[in-house]
């Protein structure tokens, strides 16, 4: 008996919403975010959290209404200022990042 491939089946890739991988940005940001605010580091978090907030207003707009790409630039502007208080600047950052986030899992 002899077999002959003449094709390689390979499983269809399952394409993701766009809402996914906005999800999945914000998702991140938390988890890396929050151990060092916890630590003491709020710096650092708010930095992490400012990072993903300029990912998701470049990358990921259609995934996004526009009420909450407003949301996370008015978060932006507002903690751009270098004598915030690191702390306040991480907490507005991560409630956009909240606001932005249960638009994303709503259907």
């Amino acid at each position: 008996m002899i077999h002959v491939i003449d094709a390689v089946l390979t499983p269809t890739p399952k394409k993701l919403a766009p809402r996914e991988p906005a999800r999945g940005v914000i998702e991140l940001a938390i988890k890396r975010g929050v151990p060092l605010f916890n630590e003491g580091q709020p710096s650092a978090c708010a930095a992490i959290y400012e990072v993903a907030i300029e990912s998701l207003l470049k990358s990921h707009t259609k995934a996004m209404r526009k009420e909450d790409r407003s949301i996370l630039q008015n978060a932006l502007r507002e903690t751009c200022s270098e004598d915030e208080n690191p702390r306040r600047q991480a907490w507005t950052l991560r409630r956009a990042l909240n606001t932005a986030y249960k638009s994303l899992t709503e259907d």
